[in-house]
């Protein structure tokens, strides 16, 4: 009998430790089935009621296995069932959790958690509100199930998951024919990333005969090993499976050229943008990025690559939000910017620099997209910049977020994003080759330049006269409760999360990622930022904060006279013009590519197939039979008997 209680007690035990990662996981999903089928049957109220509980499971379940799990060093590895078995390859359906897994879980449940709230009342009036739910909660799960994958081929079921659902939820306006253009642009591109992500897959499984992840990656950490059955070149065959594998991601983080889709991809719903941007679409590049770094530290060559790109898109995004109008697009750019960060400090092999800021940059863009969303709101849904002003006094909290996530964002002292992006430049200010001084002047600038757009965007928004009907401002106020709980919770996070978790991350001495990311010591470059003059230090943030209060002095006379004067008077109007029309980046794609394919298309239809095959084939066909019965067949047919009996007798 002891024993019998002894043996329960161990299961009740053994359920208790392990049911956190079941909620976490497979909880989003149960929603997204609840609310997909049975939805109609619970009603809007049932169903919201059963969103929040669901989210709210995975989300306290996430932040359990962080803090008891994450910051002891623990690392689980489930095996559900056996999935793929054959000769040469076994894939097991498994689950990895790791330091790395268990911080993307908890931000990913955690904004989904805070976007579930604010749209049971942002999207209230909308009569499909049941179906955005669902698709908000297959996009959290389609997320944590690719960053919880034990192997390449079930992280590219989770990869494939969020690019269905961000479709689905892109185009959930679907009488908006900018909706359906832009999801499936978004798809397109998805699908161009896709295809390289398979095939540096492929490439990987032809380096190292295994699709796990801990196969895979303890053969890369010794490249200079000699591989007899090699008949090629290894460490080129290592570059091209990095880069193959690296485009995968440059599309769906949204890195130059490959970022056509991002800013279009506003047209969804405003809580969608702020899921797709703090932590699911966009973070799934970098996500790839951290998981694969013991492939990219064996090709050097790859990092220096990943380095200049990212550098270049923190640039890019950071100039051209500068021009832009649209408040969504202005954020959506500064989230390309940001990301470009991430990218460059994967490339200084500052894998953890790069994930504390994709920490802190999840709570600080999510407050700004949901911030943006009740200004939108409370204006009846108007989002161009040039037709508000003069809100200070009607929407006060909503101010104050832009207004922390805006300082969070260029890294104003003390808030959440300036312990991570700051630290960023400086690595690499630290290293002491080309292309860490190209990246640390491009992440200078592309500073400025946010600091630039953020306070344009406070300006119009709250500051200037008012440029919209009386009839509009007349109505506006601030959000409802449901809305106003999430911006409160992301204020506390945007100014403190950055302080309370920063020597987690990215302290000397810590423990946190003993396991997860070993990075080469040759590459290991956090020593040497601690020895930075304090001039290198403070150079960033100190033009940052000087160019932000500049346009707060100077906005008025410099925007709306001086500088439209410089600009017709020094030429500077083409400048701008190249800035607001995006770098032509959009204009080159569609002469290289659409009207490529478009003239191809054209030689392939009209002179190919409906010229040469059709010719050859089923006109040819047609033609010769009617000649036949026109000169052969016809003639046949004479009436008289005598003829007939005769063909009869030689055929027969």
């Amino acid at each position: 009998m002891v024993k019998g209680i002894e043996i329960l007690q161990q299961s009740y035990l053994f359920l208790l430790m392990y049911l956190p990662f079941f909620i976490a996981v497979f909880f989003p999903l149960l929603n997204f089935i609840i609310l997909f089928l049975f939805g109609h049957k619970i009603g809007k109220y049932g169903a919201a009621l059963f969103s929040l509980f669901t989210l709210c499971m995975a989300f306290l379940s996430a932040t359990f296995l962080l803090f008891i799990y994450g910051f002891t060093n623990r690392i689980f590895v489930f095996s559900v069932f056996k999935w793929i078995q054959t000769d040469f390859i076994q894939i097991n359906w498994q689950f990895f959790f790791d330091q790395l897994t268990f911080i993307f879980i908890f931000v990913v449940t955690f904004i989904s958690f805070l976007v579930h709230m604010y749209s049971i009342s942002y999207m209230g009036g909308d009569y499909h509100i049941i179906r955005f739910l669902s698709f908000l909660s297959l996009f959290t799960f389609s997320m944590i199930f690719l960053v919880s994958s034990a192997n390449f081929v079930q992280a590219f079921f989770g990869w494939e998951g969020i690019g269905i659902s961000s479709f689905l939820l892109i185009n959930f306006w679907s009488l908006r024919s900018f909706a359906n253009l832009s999801s499936m642009k978004a798809m397109i591109f998805n699908r161009i990333g896709d295809f390289f992500l398979g095939l540096g897959i492929y490439l990987v499984f032809d380096l190292t005969n295994s699709f796990d992840y801990v196969l895979a990656f303890s053969f890369f950490t010794n490249v200079d090993v000699v591989l007899n059955n090699f008949t090629y070149d290894y460490h080129l065959f290592l570059f091209i499976s990095a880069f193959t594998l690296f485009i995968g991601s440059m599309v769906k983080s949204a890195q130059l050229v490959m970022h056509l889709w991002l800013p279009d991809a506003m047209e969804g719903p405003t809580p969608v943008s702020a899921l797709i941007h703090a932590a699911t679409l966009v973070t799934a590049g970098v996500f790839l990025t951290i998981r694969n770094l013991p492939l990219y530290e064996s090709s050097p060559l790859m990092l220096q690559i990943m380095t200049v790109i990212g550098g270049l898109t923190a640039l890019f995004a950071a100039s051209v939000a500068s021009a832009q109008n649209d408040i969504k697009k202005v954020i959506a750019y500064s989230t390309c910017s940001q990301l470009g960060y991430m990218v460059f400090a994967c490339g200084l092999s500052s894998y953890f620099a790069s994930l504390f800021h994709l920490f802190n940059h999840a709570f600080f863009k999510a407050l700004l997209f949901l911030a943006a969303g009740a200004v939108i709101h409370a204006l009846q849904d108007e989002q161009d910049l040039r037709a508000m002003g003069a809100l200070l006094r009607l929407l006060p909290v909503t101010y104050i977020a832009i207004l922390i996530g805006s300082l969070s964002l260029l890294g104003f002292p003390f808030t959440s994003g300036f312990y991570s992006k700051d630290y960023i430049l400086e690595i690499a200010c630290s290293k002491s080759v080309w292309y860490g001084s190209l990246v640390y002047i491009l992440g200078t600038l592309a500073s400025l330049l946010t600091a630039c757009y953020s306070m344009k965007l406070i300006l119009l928004t709250f500051y200037y006269y008012p440029r919209n009907s009386l009839a509009i401002m007349s109505g506006v106020h601030e959000s409802s409760l449901l809305m106003a709980i999430p911006v409160y919770i992301l204020y506390f996070c945007s100014l403190f999360f950055g302080y309370i978790f920063k020597d987690s991350f990215i302290g000397l001495g810590s423990d946190f990622w003993v396991g997860p990311m070993i990075v080469d010591s040759q590459n290991y470059l956090s020593a040497e930022s601690e020895f930075l003059s304090s001039w290198h230090k403070m150079l960033p943030v100190s033009l940052s904060i000087f160019v932000f209060f500049l346009v707060y002095r100077n906005f008025f006379l410099v925007y709306f006279r001086t500088f439209s004067f410089y600009l017709y008077g020094f030429g500077w109007l083409s400048l701008f013009l190249f800035l607001s029309k995006r770098w032509y980046f959009d204009a080159i794609v569609n002469v290289l590519s659409v009207r490529f394919i478009y003239f191809f298309s054209e030689i392939i239809i009209f002179w190919f197939d409906r010229g040469l095959i059709e010719n050859i084939g089923p006109r040819a066909i047609v033609l010769l039979g009617t000649k036949l019965k026109r000169d052969f067949i016809q003639q046949l047919h004479s009436g008289y008997v005598y003829v007939y009996l005769f063909l009869s007798f030689l055929i027969f």
